[in-house]
């Protein structure tokens, strides 16, 4: 611990564990504030021009933007095959529906299982290499799927797309802790859960997409990881104001830095700040261990499994009468989606909100009413417009709200699991019993989880004091 925040923590009479920040300054320990009087978390180099916390509004808005886009562009190839279920059915009808179906499954399964290797590889050699590579990994398999003459070859072409996507869920809020003070974070990581012609032809687009990106990634995405020294994040008040051997201006760096030349170095090699690739790679392992990361696991799942029954079930009951939507009305449904999550950003990031807020029965009760509606309008045959607009609404909003409680804690690769799962049962299940059991079980089961911020609230320091002396702290 830092001796500003044990002298403070001492003077408070708080015990300060991981997961809280002192805020404010106490006695004679002054933190250093930017120039909104705020304190600066982490602490940041007082020197160095080129630490990423120093950069300048335009170069961290730069980073984060470009890191958006792929983001967005990432699940654009991933999430999009379900409403195309109609194309797909008659270029190869000799496949069933739960077959189509394992297009979005596999995909979503590699989405979140090779995170476990891309993630370490990120800490170890760096932010920007790894993205490249990825993207590289993308605009092949995109063209692998656009040119694929048979179910098994778009199969495996999906399969290595969710590898090439999987950091578009894990990396951007790495991104943000690397270059972003604790005060900006909440409005960059809600960000991060916003975000018709033939169907090769799509895919076609979505290689024109990540081309794009690739370019943008290489002018305009320099490394974020950075290590720094262990930085002097007091001020004693003795009548003059210091820091440490540091006289000048705490100020003279921040805001005003941008990326140095090595930092964009196509490999740079090892980054120092983390003692192996072995450990980054176990250190998720014992993470699930720790009850609140479980419980933000789960939350952020489920919250999210909802918009992938939406996606699984569109085609199955908006392509047949009544309706008969077509492959590209089909696809303007997710515009509900993302509509309802934007309206969810502009309420979520800016919040920031952790876990135990009281603020999650507020979302819940949207999940519910959105759930409701969807369901109950599948299986009476609803108007399209109470099924899209409020229902697909709805659980877009919930899907950028409510991960954003759990993702203030940890991030994961949870959802793929369920994901996979669910293309497997999901269809099948439906068939036999209908729409309202197995897309409520889902909504119930999601409320259940959020429902443990309660018990959290009360109990979280405790856990929380529980795991303090881990090893995954000193990890970076």
């Amino acid at each position: 611990m830092n001796v500003a925040v044990a002298e403070a923590s001492r003077d408070l009479g708080v015990e300060v564990l991981p997961g809280t920040e002192i805020m404010t300054d106490v006695g004679d320990v002054h933190f250093v504030k930017g120039k909104s009087g705020t304190v600066l978390v982490p602490a940041r180099s007082q020197t160095d021009p080129h630490d990423p916390l120093n950069w300048s509004p335009f170069w961290k808005g730069t980073v984060l933007t470009t890191a958006l886009i792929w983001t967005f562009l990432g699940n654009f190839p991933i999430l999009s095959v379900g409403p195309m279920t109609p194309f797909f059915l008659a270029e190869w009808p000799e496949r069933s529906y739960q077959e189509i179906s394992l297009l979005t499954g596999y995909g979503i399964l590699e989405l979140g299982f090779a995170n476990f290797i891309v993630v370490p590889l990120s800490n170890t050699y760096g932010r920007r290499p790894v993205l490249l590579i990825l993207n590289s990994i993308c605009i092949g398999s995109c063209i692998w799927q656009a040119l694929a003459k048979s179910y098994d070859s778009f199969l495996a072409a999906r399969v290595v797309n969710g590898i090439g996507a999987a950091a578009n869920e894990t990396l951007f809020p790495a991104l943000v802790a690397d270059i972003c003070f604790l005060h900006e974070r909440g409005r960059w990581l809600g960000l991060s859960f916003f975000v018709y012609v033939g169907w090769r032809s799509f895919f076609w687009l979505c290689t024109a997409g990540f081309a794009a990106v690739q370019i943008l990634l290489f002018f305009a995405y320099p490394e974020t990881i950075y290590k720094r020294e262990d930085a002097v994040v007091r001020i004693e008040t003795h009548g003059k104001e210091e820091m440490g051997e540091f006289t000048a201006d705490v100020a003279a760096c921040l805001g005003k830095g941008r990326p140095s030349k090595q930092q964009y170095t196509i490999w740079p090699g090892k980054i120092a700040r983390h003692v192996s690739l072995y450990r980054d790679v176990v250190i998720p392992l014992k993470l699930f261990l720790f009850p609140i990361v479980l419980w933000a696991a789960f939350v952020f799942s489920w919250s999210i499994s909802n918009v992938l029954m939406c996606n699984l079930t569109t085609a199955a009951v908006l392509a047949l009468p009544p309706y008969a939507f077509g492959g590209g009305a089909l696809g303007f449904t997710s515009f509900a989606l993302v509509g309802g999550s934007i309206v969810g950003l502009a309420i979520a990031g800016p919040l920031k909100l952790r876990c135990g807020s009281h603020c999650w029965a507020f979302f819940v009760v949207f999940l519910l009413i959105g759930a409701l509606v969807t369901t109950i309008g599948y299986q009476k045959q609803w108007a399209w417009e109470a099924i899209v607009i409020v229902g697909y609404g709805l659980i877009g909003f919930q899907s950028v709200t409510i991960p954003t409680i759990s993702t203030a804690y940890a991030v994961d690769s949870y959802r793929s699991v369920c994901g996979f799962g669910m293309s497997f049962w999901l269809n099948p299940w439906t068939e036999k019993i209908g729409y309202i059991a197995p897309l409520m079980m889902n909504a119930g089961l999601t409320i259940a989880f959020v429902a443990f911020a309660i018990p959290l609230w009360y109990f979280g320091k405790t856990l929380r004091r529980w795991t303090k002396d881990s090893d995954v702290h000193s990890a970076g």
